[in-house]
């Protein structure tokens, strides 16, 4: 145990996005219901407290369908969707699908832009992310170890969040969108 916390970088991505597409005013964010996707949704929400858009929906499905439904609904009212965990949601026939596969049709029925959390997400069609960086968390714990090792209590060892992301684009997704960002932005 490393007292470490690992974090949904929701504030950054959001600026990020707002970066990316100066345009967007409105999101909405759909994870998996569960008690994960309710996690993520009170996380979420805390999170978002100075965000640069305005958040109007949080919708949680049970099954593909169901997801498909609140997609299309929410692409009258979001200008962007975040898509978080949907792994092994129920598709039509009750066959389980993973992001790979559910991913890319809830974003082609919002065709909009989607944002995430994670790499394999940007790679599976979401636009962009701020991801953790993968040597922070470990290079953290390392240096608390240390300091516990030359004899510091562990009780004067704070728990800490990760604080540095990664921001990744998925050219193919932005080239489709029509999006051309600042050159600035691309550094």
């Amino acid at each position: 145990v490393s007292g470490i916390l690992q974090r949904i970088h929701t504030l950054e991505t959001l600026i990020f996005l707002k970066q990316l597409i100066p345009s967007v005013e409105k999101v909405g964010f759909m994870v998996k219901k569960g008690p994960t996707g309710a996690a993520w949704i009170e996380q979420i929400k805390k999170d978002t407290q100075s965000s640069p858009v305005k958040v109007v929906e949080y919708r949680t499905p049970t099954n593909m369908p169901e997801a498909l439904e609140m997609v299309k609904e929410m692409r009258e009212t979001c200008d962007a969707l975040f898509i978080g965990a949907m792994q092994r949601i129920r598709d039509r026939d009750g066959n389980p699908l993973e992001d790979e596969a559910a991913l890319p049709i809830l974003t082609r029925a919002f065709g909009k832009p989607v944002f995430s959390n994670t790499r394999f997400r940007v790679q599976y069609g979401a636009l962009c992310a701020v991801v953790d960086l993968p040597f922070e968390q470990g290079k953290t714990a390392a240096d608390m170890l240390l300091k516990a090792m030359t004899g510091v209590s562990v009780k004067e060892i704070p728990i800490t969040r990760t604080q540095y992301g990664h921001r990744l684009i998925n050219i193919r997704t932005m080239k489709a969108l029509g999006i051309k960002p600042s050159r600035t932005l691309l550094v």
